[in-house]
């Protein structure tokens, strides 16, 4: 992770506040690693938007369907200016070529289990940061409801 974070790796892209990073359904091509910032991971539930998660520095944002090749499971916003490096498919498979074999097993059962996990907190509304202020103001609601849409007209979705 230091290699990303000290600038020896690529450049991290520029994402705006509101600004949205993917959406529920898109393919799951790449992660992301958060080098500044908060990115609220989002789904949209009977017209409602419900925050799931709240990341920031140096964690990853989209790792569960990653390793599952399955679709995004919810949806990823930038709350404040943030700055992140999008690490590809292609990419992060290379480098896991180096591990064993046995790494790479552990790697995605892990994932699985993850992912698993996350389902039901989802499915059940379960959260600790809820209680944190975690959530979203109307108007916050309104504006991210509206990048999101608009994200989804521009790629077709």
């Amino acid at each position: 992770m230091n290699d990303f974070l000290n600038n020896e790796g690529p450049k991290p892209i520029k994402f705006k506040k509101g600004q949205v990073l993917y959406v529920e359904g898109e393919p799951s091509n790449y992660v992301y690693l958060i080098k500044s910032g908060i990115v609220k991971l989002i789904k949209e539930d009977a017209g409602r938007l419900v925050a799931i998660a709240r990341l920031k520095d140096k964690e990853f944002i989209g790792l569960e369907s990653f390793f599952s090749d399955s679709s995004r499971k919810e949806s990823a916003v930038a709350v404040e200016e943030t700055n992140a490096f999008m690490i590809k498919r292609n990419d992060l498979k290379g480098a896991m070529k180096t591990c064993p074999e046995w790494m790479n097993d552990l790697i995605s059962l892990m994932s699985g289990r993850l992912e698993n996990t996350m389902d039901i907190l989802r499915a059940h509304r379960i959260s600790d940061d809820l209680e944190q202020g975690f959530g979203f103001g109307q108007d916050e609601e309104v504006k991210i409801k509206k990048s999101l849409e608009e994200y989804k007209k521009k790629k077709g979705l």
